[in-house]
C-alpha cells in the first residue's frame, strides 16, 4: 500500500520507506487570536510500507522559502528560525504581527518557480463551562464541557508538560456545532506523537495536562476532520489510502488556520 504525505502529517502513515519518488510543496501553517504566525514548509515524499531514517526527512524542510503574512492593511515577511519543539525544526514566524478575532489572513509562500496562497479568519475563542477526569483502566481521560454554538466549530489539542515538546492532536475531539449544538461532553485522551514509538491514549497518574481549546471555521474543520478518518482508515489493512488530504492552500498541499485558542492546565492525581 503506497501513500503520498507530507512530511509534518506522518501520522497519516504506520511506516514508510525513505524513497523518494514525487515532491510537492506542503504549507502547514497558523495563527491563533493573540499569537504569532507559524509556517513550515516542506516538500512532500510517496512512501510504502518500510522504516525510514529521520535524518532523510530533515532533507525536505525547504529553508530558503519567501513565507509572508497580509491583513489586508500590512504584509509582513516571516523569518526562518530552528524550532526544536517540532519535527522538522525549523519554523517561518515573525513577532511583528498578533492574530486578531474576526481578522483575515492571507498567507503567502514561494519555492522557485512554485508559489502557494490560502486565507483564513481568526474566530473567537470560547471558554469550558467545566472539566472533569474520568478513570481508565491504565490512567485518566479528561472530559471537557462547553455548549457547543451553531456555525462554530472545534478541535482539541493536549500537551503533557514535560513530557511532549508541543500540543499533539487529540484523535476525534472535534465538533461540529451546526449538526450538534448545545451541551457538549468531549472525552481528551492523550494526543499522538509521532516520533514516539509507544502510545497508549489515557494520561499517566502525576501527568500536569495542558489543554489546548480550539475554534476554527468551516474550511479548518473539514480538514482535520478528513485528516483523522485518512489516520483511521490508514490503519486498516483492508482499506487503501492513496490520496492527499485536501487542505486550504493553493498551489501547495497543507493547511493555513486561524484559531481562537483557550488555554487550561489540568493535573492527573498520582493515585
Amino acid at each position: 500500500m503506497k501513500k503520498f504525505i507530507p512530511i509534518l502529517l506522518l501520522s497519516a502513515c504506520v511506516a514508510c520507506t525513505k524513497t523518494i519518488v514525487d515532491e510537492h510543496m506542503v504549507v502547514e501553517g497558523w495563527i491563533e487570536e493573540g499569537g504569532y504566525p507559524e509556517v513550515y514548509v516542506t516538500s512532500s515524499m510517496m512512501a510504502e510500507k518500510g522504516e525510514w531514517a529521520w535524518e532523510s526527512l530533515t532533507e525536505h524542510v525547504l529553508v530558503t522559502a519567501a513565507v509572508s503574512v497580509s491583513d489586508g492593511e500590512k504584509t509582513e515577511f516571516l523569518t526562518g528560525r530552528i524550532d526544536k519543539n517540532r519535527f522538522p525544526p525549523y519554523v517561518f514566524t515573525t513577532t511583528k504581527m498578533k492574530g486578531e478575532a474576526g481578522k483575515t489572513y492571507t498567507l503567502h509562500v514561494k519555492y522557485g518557480k512554485t508559489e502557494a496562497e490560502a486565507t483564513t479568519t481568526v474566530p473567537e475563542k470560547q471558554e469550558l463551562t467545566s472539566w472533569k477526569l474520568k478513570e481508565e483502566m491504565d490512567g485518566a481521560s479528561i472530559v471537557c464541557s462547553f455548549d457547543a454554538k451553531e456555525g462554530c466549530y472545534y478541535k482539541f489539542y493536549s500537551k503533557r508538560i514535560g513530557k511532549d515538546k508541543m500540543y499533539l492532536t487529540s484523535f476525534l475531539a472535534m465538533v461540529d456545532g451546526t449538526a450538534s449544538a448545545g451541551p457538549v461532553d468531549m472525552p481528551i485522551n492523550r494526543g499522538y506523537d509521532l516520533l514516539s514509538e509507544k502510545y497508549k491514549l489515557s494520561f499517566d497518574p502525576g501527568d500536569k495536562v495542558s489543554l489546548r481549546f480550539c475554534t476554527m471555521d468551516r474550511d479548518s474543520y473539514d480538514f482535520w476532520k478528513r485528516f483523522e478518518e485518512q489516520t483511521l482508515f490508514s490503519k486498516n489493512p483492508l482499506v487503501t489510502v492513496n490520496t492527499p488530504v485536501q487542505g486550504n492552500v493553493n498551489g501547495a498541499y497543507g493547511y493555513w488556520i486561524g484559531y481562537g485558542s483557550s488555554y487550561y492546565t489540568v493535573e492527573i492525581p498520582e493515585e
